[in-house]
């Protein structure tokens, strides 16, 4: 097959021949059904940007073009026929495991009419692809879904048809196979949804273009990805939550939604500062990026059985395009302790702290950031996240941002019952206490479990977050909540990079809250903009950041009735409940009731 021209040229080109700044292809439709709620929200954002498309020109005097992949949309149909084929609804009554539910699903077939079709979506794209998950309830007003589903990268690079077939059909039934998941039972369950929903795919170009690493290996990537919020639940001090905040890094966006560490910074939308965390020289140097993903360009015959099979996660020093990173790059002179903007050739070392790229004298990124909330606000009639990437070019003299819409969906913030304002307790009874909170304003709380700072490690991360699901499934069983807390980010996936511990969805189902350690010296902030993050306030589960570990320790213990230990964490109980209150400022307390 052809391989694929310098896209993001492409689209500048076209963009000056055409006079306009949109470009939006018409998505195309694949099987009877229905296209699920990612692709209609995307099929919104896109129409939307074509009739705001001289608006934009006018904003942005050029200088911002919007380029929306080129999709197809494999409609519920066609997940209806193979589990009907595969007779897989019998199957899943059993009650198997999620290993039994991904090797049936991988084993099952696609039947000869369905492979046509798929021949078809191919024919319509020769770069690489993601095939994403759009099921009947995703991206809706009342759940969002958001990490439950999978997204597969696909290369889409072979000669062979026949491997191009065969890959997109793995990523299919990846897709499929994460409806039926434990996670993804565990979120219908805690939303009240009872039942499977059907499950449609869009297909898209990834967004990007082709690089050589110095080892000389090919990899596509954008120059940047991005996940946003109308509406920032963690405003620091001087912006306003109404500002809005993004998450961005350097790549794909795995670092940016699966909120790993050294892979992705927070900006504000708002002013001052918008770098959140970087503030002085030993901030920067904490909390700067050291790590990308990419997409590798294997023509090899491989296919994959999970979501990140081709995804490489690579140094930045070491394998990123230097001629896109020298304008995300800072330059630290140690023997003033010093950090410039800029790249310097001749001393000083490399930092990679997006110096000038978030700054709105610089670039237009942060203004077009604020001008999609707005848009898509108004879209959707209230507070909203969505996600994308983006690329530079340099042509005729004028430099080009070229953002890619990838997906738009409505914040779900669960916040009923919540107080005008929180009682007033003694200090003995307050066990812990926090602003910027997410959740509903009033819990009842009979269990605490507390893993303490001291048990974690990258090391044994695995194996608490192992224990704590252990715990889950116990209380679950009793029919029995609590609030967790926990040492870093909560559901952080990666393996020897953790920066909290490991976890699904099912692996907390029964936790009314989770409230986040993060010591300063770890150089990151908490979970907002991560899939989990929207998972847990999707579900009303309460959330908020604390610092004083071994403080809460001590409350929770001097209050509590009982205490079991087990290797790791620590389940407290309660012969009287406590009490947990969010106000409408965001506010939360935890105390202990006076009798």
């Amino acid at each position: 097959m052809s391989k694929f021209v310098d896209y993001p040229s492409k689209i500048v080109q076209l963009c000056k021949e055409s006079g306009k700044t949109v470009r939006a292809p018409e998505i195309k439709m694949h099987f009877s059904g229905q296209p699920g709620g990612k692709a209609d929200g995307f099929r919104a954002y896109r129409d939307e940007l074509l009739i705001r498309e001289p608006e934009i020109r006018e904003e942005f005097k050029g200088g911002v073009l919007v380029a929306t992949p080129k999709t197809s949309v494999i409609q519920t149909g066609c997940h209806e026929e193979f589990q009907d084929r595969n007779k897989l609804s019998n199957f899943l009554e059993k009650g198997p495991t999620d290993a039994e539910i991904m090797n049936t699903y991988l084993k099952a077939h696609f039947s000869k009419s369905q492979k046509r079709e798929f021949l078809k979506v191919l024919s319509h794209h020769v770069r690489p692809i993601i095939p994403r998950s759009s099921s009947i309830s995703e991206d809706s007003e009342r759940a969002n879904f958001a990490g439950i589903f999978s997204s597969v990268f696909l290369p889409n690079q072979s000669d062979s048809i026949g491997t191009r077939l065969a890959q997109l059909e793995y990523g299919v039934k990846l897709i499929y196979a994460s409806s039926a998941l434990s996670v993804a039972r565990a979120y219908r369950k805690a939303a009240g949804m009872v039942t499977q929903d059907l499950m449609a795919v869009m297909v898209q170009n990834v967004a990007g273009r082709k690089w050589r690493s110095p080892d000389g290996i090919d990899l596509y990537y954008p120059e940047l990805s991005y996940a946003a919020f109308s509406f920032n639940d963690y405003a620091p001090r001087g912006h306003k939550s109404i500002d809005g905040v993004m998450r961005a890094a350097f790549g794909l966006g795995e670092g940016v939604v699966g909120g790993l560490q050294k892979t992705a910074v927070r900006v504000n939308l708002g002013k001052p500062r918008p770098l959140v965390g970087m503030s002085d020289t030993k901030s920067i140097l904490r909390a700067s990026p050291e790590y990308f993903f990419a997409l590798e360009l294997s023509d090899a015959p491989l296919l994959p059985d999970r979501e990140d099979f081709f995804i490489k996660r690579l140094k930045l020093d070491k394998s990123a395009e230097f001629s896109l990173l020298k304008f995300h790059t800072s330059t630290y002179y140690p023997e003033n302790d010093r950090i410039y903007a800029g790249y310097s050739r001749f001393d000083g070392s490399s930092v990679y702290s997006f110096p000038l790229v978030f700054d709105p004298a610089e670039t237009p990124v942060v203004p077009a950031m604020r001008y999609f909330n707005g848009m898509l606000t108004d879209l959707f009639g209230m507070h909203v996240d969505h996600e994308g990437a983006i690329d530079s070019v340099e042509m005729g003299g004028k430099k080009y941002w070229i953002f890619y819409p990838l997906q738009a969906r409505a914040q779900v913030r669960v916040k009923g019952a919540r107080q005008e304002k929180l009682p007033a307790v003694s200090e003995e009874s307050i066990i812990f206490q926090a602003s910027n909170a997410m959740g509903r304003g009033d819990y009842d709380v009979d269990i605490v479990v507390h893993v303490p700072y001291g048990a974690f490690s990258a090391k044994n991360a695995t194996f608490i977050g192992n224990e704590i699901r252990e715990i889950n499934q116990k209380l679950e069983e009793a029919g029995k909540k609590y609030v967790f807390f926990t040492p870093g980010r909560f559901g952080n996936m990666e393996p020897e990079h953790y920066c909290g511990l490991p976890g699904t969805i099912d692996t907390i189902s029964s936790a009314q809250a989770v409230f986040e350690y993060i010591p300063k010296e770890w150089g990151f902030d908490g979970s907002q903009g991560s899939h989990m993050f929207e998972a847990l306030s999707s579900l009303g589960i309460a959330l908020a950041e604390h610092g004083d570990d071994d403080g809460i320790a001590h409350r929770v213990a001097k209050h509590a009735s009982s205490v079991e230990n087990g290797k790791y964490a620590k389940i407290y109980s309660f012969t009287q409940p406590l009490k947990m209150l969010l106000d409408k400022q965001d506010g939360l307390l935890l105390f202990k009731p006076q009798k």
